[in-house]
């Protein structure tokens, strides 16, 4: 019988909770929006080269387009070898945007790409 009891005011307590909320002018005008966003995208080098295929320097390129990369966002690279983040960091080198390298994260044989966006 406690049980029950239990159970049945847990329930009209929780059944409260959402009840009656009044809220005031300010947060009624509240605009929810999204101030950040996290972008990411892999290009893989085949046989451990140095540079990556144009088709997958393309699709970056696509990649940066269709995030509409632009001031105030930041790029990092992790994964693959030195020279691969570096030829990456040398192709997007004419966004004039800081490239920050994380050597120790990601997969050898591909350079994961983030883009940290933000909005306004």
């Amino acid at each position: 019988m406690k049980t029950i009891i239990a159970a049945l005011s847990m329930a009209l307590f929780v059944s409260a909770c959402g009840t009656g909320i009044q809220r005031t002018d300010y947060e009624a005008d509240i605009n929810y929006r999204v101030d950040v966003a996290t972008f990411a995208h892999d290009v893989p080098f085949a046989n451990r080269a140095g540079t990556a295929a144009p088709v997958q320097m393309q699709r970056l390129n696509g990649f940066l387009a269709n995030i509409d990369i632009g001031y105030g966002d930041a790029i990092s690279l992790s994964g693959g070898s030195p020279d691969q983040r570096r030829a990456i960091a040398e192709h997007l080198k004419p966004l004039m945007l800081e490239v920050q390298a994380f050597p120790g994260l990601g997969e050898p044989g591909a350079v994961t790409v983030t883009v940290v966006c933000a909005t306004w």
